[in-house]
């Protein structure tokens, strides 16, 4: 290990090149797309049904485990609670199915937004344009990279 080179008061080994600076400003924005996308996906959107539905990946998965219980037992009753815990019920296993793609879409949606976001970010130069990338997801998201 190098030991530390101190002139007067300035320790030249823990100076940052402006190269160094970027990388972690880079890779700080990288962790803010992910953050974000985090608290995205712990919110709700309105399905067809006009309930607030999560949408998170482990939702997804519990309504996907749901439709496979009553797929393989139709004899259990149907339901859906939605992200505000109301309970629905008198719903078919076909509105539940149309329920879980809904949720599918928006999940996949916003999983192509976080990777539109890493794309842009990666794809920075310079600190101002850096700067310049704002982290939203829309209800639109393109696969343009806009």
């Amino acid at each position: 290990m190098a030991e530390n080179v101190i002139a007067g008061n300035i320790d030249w080994s823990k100076l940052k090149t402006p190269e160094m600076i970027f990388a972690e400003n880079k890779d700080k924005k990288l962790a803010l797309v992910s953050t974000a996308f985090t608290g995205y996906c712990k919110g709700a959107f309105a399905c067809s049904y006009g309930w607030p539905m999560q949408f998170a990946e482990a939702d997804v998965q519990k309504m996907e485990g749901a439709v496979k219980l009553l797929e393989n037992d139709p004899s259990q009753a149907p339901y859906v609670v939605d992200a505000e815990d109301t309970l629905h019920t008198g719903v078919t296993l076909d509105d539940m199915k149309a329920i879980q793609l809904e949720m599918m879409q928006h999940y996949a949606a916003a999983y192509l937004r976080k990777q539109q976001l890493r794309a842009i970010v990666t794809a920075c130069t310079t600190q101002a344009e850096l700067d310049a990338v704002e982290i939203t997801w829309e209800e639109n998201t393109n696969a343009d990279n806009s």
